[in-house]
């Protein structure tokens, strides 16, 4: 099992929340903690997928007045760290997986990251899971932070995310949130030459050496008329531009097939 966020994280994510109550401080919100599922890495392949923001995060399933899982906060209510983790990284069941929930859930952002992982029997609890943004409005809303609460956690959310790809080691990294959310992320100068575009793709490298694949929302992408077996073949062709590493290889080879029946 891989070991829990340094204390650099915490003291990052702290200080995001310390600035989210003073600019914001009538704004009550939801907060999102990074979850690896059990099996990460277990099998050589690290792959941690990323969303745009924490969505409708902590609506359902814990009594919002529970403190041992504080994943909300308002002016009424103080964040706490701890609750946050624990809503977001204690598994269903005594010893299972924290993204055990992942797997069985509907939707587009689950039905791509299923494609990408052949679909095969506990790949969620072979994954790791983030948002690029941590802290969402309105506790019982649904939907993406506003503009203001973009902003103010934005240099915090940077630093994370850069932390958690420390972190997790994966072998990439699929950023399913599109350029908009993204690119803002990682400035053109801190990226290496290696890029490729393909089918509204990208994939490129970090001076960190990351391998990045950056691709629309899934919503978006099956808006557009697209299937998700077109985005493994999309993703596939992009990666070959740019890896470098057998493991890198193999998982651009593996996306170029077509994809296994479905063991569950």
């Amino acid at each position: 099992m891989i070991r829990r966020l340094g204390a650099e994280y915490r003291r990052t994510y702290n200080s995001m929340l310390d600035d989210i109550r003073k600019k914001l401080p009538n704004y009550s919100c939801r907060a999102f903690w990074p979850i690896a599922g059990l099996k990460y890495g277990d099998e050589g392949e690290r792959l941690m997928f990323a969303g745009q923001a924490v969505g409708a995060w902590g609506v359902e399933g814990v009594d919002p007045d529970d403190d041992a899982y504080r994943a909300w906060f308002s002016p009424k209510r103080p964040a706490a760290l701890s609750g946050i983790e624990a809503y977001s990284i204690t598994p269903e069941t005594e010893g299972g997986c924290p993204l055990e929930w992942f797997g069985g859930i509907r939707g587009h952002f689950r039905n791509a990251v299923a494609t990408l992982c052949n679909s095969q029997r506990g790949w969620a609890s072979r994954i790791a899971w983030t948002n690029l943004y941590k802290v969402a409005q309105n506790p019982r809303g649904r939907g993406n932070p506003d503009d203001p609460l973009c902003d103010v956690q934005f240099d915090s959310c940077r630093k994370l995310f850069r932390e958690e790809l420390r972190h997790y080691r994966p072998t990439c990294t699929f950023v399913l949130a599109g350029r908009i959310w993204y690119e803002p992320f990682f400035e053109p100068g801190e990226q290496v030459l290696e890029r490729t575009r393909t089918r509204n793709v990208a994939a490129f490298r970090t001076k960190d050496d990351d391998l990045i694949v950056v691709a629309p929302h899934p919503r978006t992408w099956c808006l557009m008329g697209l299937t998700f077996p077109l985005l493994r073949a999309a993703i596939s062709e992009a990666l070959r531009a740019v890896a470098t590493k057998p493991a890198e290889r193999d998982l651009a080879a593996r996306l170029g097939k077509p994809m296994p029946s479905s063991d569950g």
